[in-house]
């Protein structure tokens, strides 16, 4: 979000070789507030972003001027992680009612259904696709129970399987927010200390409390 407009949001194409500016973009263009939150780029090099506010996801590519939203068949509730199967017909997003599988053919959207006593999948953060199974950060208010969850999906992904703990309560959690996956690595940043950050006025609290930025590294199977 831009500093002194909170309602704006913005998205920067760059190129990695060269390190180039390629396109940015900044939305709305009206009144209506919006909150771009998280990404995941299609194997045609499509962009499908999640916009919190607006409890929506848009389409945006390099050769259009403004990003378009998906027509959805049902409302998505404070979306936030994303990812896309490896097929390209699915997205994969968080919400409040938990992981939803959006068909991108149809806009069809349908709550992932999990297990009888199973890890939630509501209130996840960043999320990652790993062998057919989502990663997502879920953060607790007793940060001893915030925890990075692994939820096995069905082929179809209609459903989960089951649910794995992959850490929780580590002493390096603070608000852990994006994640990454680099082949059978899983990359955290642990402490983005959120919760030190003035969310009206975008100004530190407590200046003097800040740490240094943690990242950790796990290992999959």
């Amino acid at each position: 979000n831009i500093m002194g407009n909170k309602f704006t949001t913005g998205l920067f194409a760059f190129d990695l070789k060269t390190r180039k500016l390629l396109k940015k973009i900044f939305y709305p263009i009206d009144t209506v507030s919006r909150f771009f939150n998280d990404l995941v780029i299609a194997g045609d090099g499509s962009i499908y972003v999640t916009d919190t506010f607006d409890h929506s996801i848009w389409k945006f590519n390099l050769s259009m001027d403004m990003p378009s939203k998906l027509m959805l068949s049902d409302s998505l509730p404070y979306p936030n992680g994303i990812e896309i199967s490896p097929d390209n017909q699915f997205l994969i997003s968080t919400s409040d009612k938990g992981l939803q599988r959006i068909n991108l053919q149809s806009g069809e959207m349908t709550v992932i259904q999990m297990p009888a006593q199973s890890i939630s999948s509501s209130g996840l953060d960043g999320i990652g696709w790993y062998k057919n199974s989502i990663i997502g950060i879920q953060n607790h208010r007793n940060k001893s129970e915030t925890k990075i969850v692994r939820y096995y999906l069905t082929e179809d992904c209609r459903a989960v399987e089951k649910t794995e703990v992959i850490d929780m309560g580590n002493k390096y959690f603070n608000v852990p927010t994006t994640l990454a996956i680099s082949g059978n690595e899983l990359f955290i940043i642990a402490n983005s200390q959120l919760d030190n950050l003035n969310q009206e006025n975008l100004k530190i609290l407590k200046p003097k409390e800040l740490s240094k930025t943690v990242v950790l590294r796990y290992y999959l199977k």
